[in-house]
């Protein structure tokens, strides 16, 4: 045990995922989501299953350089709200111009835990990068 903290590592295997980049869990919940470079949050289940929670590739164009998806947080109250967020490097549009788009977007999940819905998608924030290198894009809450 180190200090006051009980922890365990975990195997989730080798395989089946595509450019693992972040796990993360929503507060009090015992599985684990990992996301992929490519735009997939896919579900590691304790009983060692896998599922996607969310697809958004269409959404990520482009994982050349620096870019794709680079960040999840859920929302504090996820268990009540069912909210989370996800940081990427979007296409080029009309808020960002004819550059990449380094996006933050909400979702929420579905009637079922293990889904997420895509539709939900609101736009939090977008703002032009153009560069394709030294993107960053991890987020989370702060306790305020």
């Amino acid at each position: 045990m180190l200090g006051p903290y009980n922890l365990q590592l975990v195997r989730l295997g080798t395989t089946n995922f595509t450019s693992p980049l972040f796990l993360t869990a929503p507060k009090g919940d015992d599985r684990i989501f990992v996301l992929e470079r490519a735009g997939r949050i896919q579900i590691h289940h304790p009983d060692g299953t896998r599922t996607t929670f969310l697809d958004f590739r269409a959404r990520v164009p482009s994982v050349s350089s620096e870019r794709g998806a680079l960040g999840l947080a859920f929302h504090p109250n996820y268990a009540c709200n069912g909210l989370f967020y996800v940081s990427y490097s979007g296409a080029a549009n009309a808020t960002c111009g004819p550059d990449n788009c380094g996006t933050v977007a909400e979702y929420r999940v579905s009637a079922d835990p293990n889904v997420a819905d895509p539709a939900s998608e609101r736009i939090v924030l977008q703002q032009q990068d153009d560069a394709g290198n030294h993107n960053g894009g991890w987020i989370g809450f702060g306790k305020d």
